[in-house]
């Protein structure tokens, strides 16, 4: 069903309107409207205004939690949780009261570390392994106690047994049925796992009873000492600082002097005898090793790779690099002529700067000579004797061929060669 009706609205000569509404009267028309920038100020004093964290707030569910921002505008419920043999929480979600937190009654330190903190009873059980300083109070040891060379202070009272050495002869029965037999007067009684200082002459086992010292190696291993079946002599360790050589083992030797100058006394290396200035070579085709005395290093250019060379002008014909060490080198140099090239000198030189010629003595080779003209491909040859160079690093030696000539051109070739002298 539909309403209809009509109004005639008569104003009077005055209309007055208050905010947010406002009025504009044109001739006989009046026009009403509202101000929404006021009407918003009425509503905000009797409303909260719309608002996007409050919206989220409001989308929340009914589950018990602990409330939190996770972004801008966004939130969610958290419950806090422990972890089994760690550590327990109580109201996790804080519904029933506020969260608390507890060590349970057996805690689990697997891959833990504990750091400082007082401890006022203390309930051993198993195997400890512990490193450091440990500050103890007084305490009862209530089984065996193995110690692992650590460091122990402030122990205070400890109840142990106290076990003294029997007299001369005299004899103690331990608790596993060891029997001790207390030494001579003037003997030591010795300690497993501690340093002791021995004096006087100690046997170990008797007659048809052989008596063996084995001594511990460093990090695994050891090595025994075995009297031979008549034994005598004496064997003498090294000092502190010395080398006590094993037969076929690998040892190091610091400051030693090998001398065989006694009667039948023979120095060999390798099945090889070694005496005064006779020191043998090597009898295989093979080279020495890089670093040995002996070893070879080479670099040839030849003919069918010769290098083009200007007349009066060094080039670096060939190149090597010596390691640091002591090394004589030598080089030759070969230049090759065209037809008509008429020469009137040529040389060869090693230098440590290369396309230079050093033209210190025994670096240097030249022959000078009136103009010839050798002919096509003739080879003129200079050879630079071997020559010490003693470096200290990594070097490059360079090999210099120096030609004068005029008419046509030339090219050389050639070898540059090193061995390590010592």
């Amino acid at each position: 069903m539909t309403l209809k009706a009509k109004f005639r609205t008569q104003f009077p000569a005055s209309v007055l309107v208050q905010s947010p509404i406002l009025l504009d009267k044109t001739g006989a028309v009046y026009t009403f409207s509202i101000d929404v920038t006021a009407l918003q100020g009425t509503f905000s004093n009797l409303f909260q205004p719309v608002d996007d964290t409050l919206t989220a707030l409001a989308a929340l569910n009914s589950t018990a939690g602990l409330l939190t921002q996770t972004g801008v505008e966004a939130f969610t419920k958290r419950t806090l949780t422990g972890t089994a043999a760690e550590i327990t929480v109580t109201n996790g979600d804080g519904a029933a009261g506020a969260p608390t937190f507890s060590l349970p009654a057996a805690l689990t330190f697997t891959g833990k570390t504990v750091t400082g903190g007082t401890f006022d009873t203390i309930t051993a059980k198993g195997t400890w392994a512990v490193s450091g300083t440990w500050t103890l109070p007084a305490f009862t040891l209530g089984g065996a106690v193995a110690g692992g060379g650590q460091n122990i202070a402030g122990l205070g009272t400890l109840n142990k047994v106290t076990i003294t050495a029997p007299a001369t002869s005299a004899t103690l029965t331990l608790i596993d049925g060891t029997v001790l037999t207390g030494p001579a007067a003037s003997g030591t009684v010795m300690t497993l796992g501690n340093v002791e200082t021995v004096t006087g002459v100690k046997t170990f086992g008797a007659a048809g009873n052989v008596g063996k010292l084995a001594i511990a190696g460093t990090t695994s291993g050891s090595t025994v000492l075995n009297a031979s079946a008549v034994a005598s002599g004496m064997l003498k360790l090294p000092a502190a600082t010395d080398t006590l050589v094993g037969k076929a083992t690998t040892d190091t030797f610091t400051n030693k002097t090998f001398n065989s100058a006694g009667t039948g006394n023979v120095l060999q290396v390798s099945s090889v005898t070694v005496s005064a200035g006779q020191y043998p070579g090597e009898t295989t085709t093979g080279s020495a090793t890089a670093g040995n005395v002996g070893e070879y290093m080479e670099n040839a250019i030849q003919a069918g790779s010769a290098v083009s060379v200007t007349t009066a002008t060094p080039k670096t014909i060939a190149q090597i690099t010596l390691t640091a060490g002591d090394w004589d080198v030598s080089g030759l140099v070969n230049g090759l002529t065209a037809t008509s090239t008429s020469v009137t000198g040529y040389g060869a030189s090693l230098s440590l700067v290369t396309n230079t010629l050093d033209t210190n003595a025994g670096k240097f080779s030249q022959t000078l000579s009136g103009a010839f003209v050798p002919g096509n491909s003739a080879t003129l040859g200079i050879a630079i004797p071997p020559v010490r160079f003693s470096v200290s690093g990594s070097t490059t030696v360079f090999l210099i061929a120096d030609m004068t000539f005029t008419a046509s051109t030339m090219t050389a070739y050639g070898i540059i060669r090193a061995r390590r002298v010592r």
